[in-house]
């Protein structure tokens, strides 16, 4: 046999056990719940302020609505998905609202999208609180 000239006798088979695999392996390493520090809400200051999840396999754009100190709502602005599975966050949306807080079961049958509303989420509120975090330093050094 000749350099280069190697022939793949994969069978059906194989190909389905590898593309499973790669699926399971995709799917696993994607899909973790990821670990959301703590955020005080009630030290961010009423305001709209946009979140971003950008790792795969989730892909969402929200703004989130601080009012009184607490999360008043929470908008999706863009999600690169199927617009069933947008339509599906709701529930997820009234959980976050509901307990102040991104760590909350995801909505059953869409699990991706869930994972990326959260991140968003926490996202928005993280920046939120280092926009305050600078604004009080500031204010603070212009005391001085």
């Amino acid at each position: 046999m000749k350099a280069g000239n190697h022939k793949f006798n994969i069978t059906v088979n194989q190909s389905l056990v590898l593309i499973c695999l790669v699926m399971f392996l995709v799917g696993f390493l994607g899909c973790r719940t990821p670990h959301f520090e703590p955020v005080d809400i009630t030290k961010i200051p009423d305001g709209e302020y946009e979140g971003r999840a950008f790792k795969f396999p989730g892909r969402m754009i929200v703004h989130t609505i601080i009012k009184d100190g607490k999360i008043s709502e929470i908008k999706i602005i863009k999600h690169l998905a199927l617009k069933k599975y947008t339509n599906m966050m709701q529930p997820l949306i009234d959980s976050i609202i509901a307990k102040q807080d991104v760590r909350v079961d995801a909505v059953t049958g869409a699990t991706i999208s869930s994972i990326a509303l959260k991140r968003a989420v926490y996202d928005s509120l993280k920046k939120a609180e280092q926009q305050n975090m600078k604004s009080v330093q500031r204010t603070d050094t212009g005391n001085k």
